[in-house]
């Protein structure tokens, strides 16, 4: 009907994406990408689950998902942080008080696989 392309239409200019609510996951300049469109491994992910959940991780792979905590659904990011420019001499961009934060290896599959940093600066 004429009424639900109307609806429709509207819908599609309101359209945000996910990552549209979340602040820089560090202070270096760049932005959020969809994963597709991320030209490179690893970076910041977002993570966004069926059962309602989303999360930042420090330790987010383009190919290698993460657990949810909340229903154990194993998910690739929605989107990864872009760096503008490298800065700080932080390998993968990393910002120095998220690699000091815990990480949930159990959860990882980069860790289960050997591949994933914070596994080996934690073990």
């Amino acid at each position: 009907s004429e009424d639900a392309l109307r609806q429709h239409s509207a819908a599609k200019h309101c359209y945000q994406p996910p990552w549209a609510h979340l602040d820089p996951p560090v202070s270096t300049p760049g932005r959020w990408v969809y994963t597709a469109d991320f030209p490179s491994e690893k970076s910041f992910g977002f993570f966004v689950c069926n059962c309602g959940r989303e999360w930042v991780s420090a330790h987010a792979f383009t190919t290698y998902t993460q657990g949810c905590q909340g229903c154990e659904t194993m998910l690739l990011p929605c989107c990864m942080w872009l760096n503008d420019h490298r800065s700080g001499g932080y390998a993968y961009d990393e910002d120095p008080e998220e690699v000091d934060k815990p990480h949930d290896f159990g959860r990882c599959e980069a860790c289960r696989r050997g591949l994933c940093l914070s596994s080996r600066h934690y073990r």
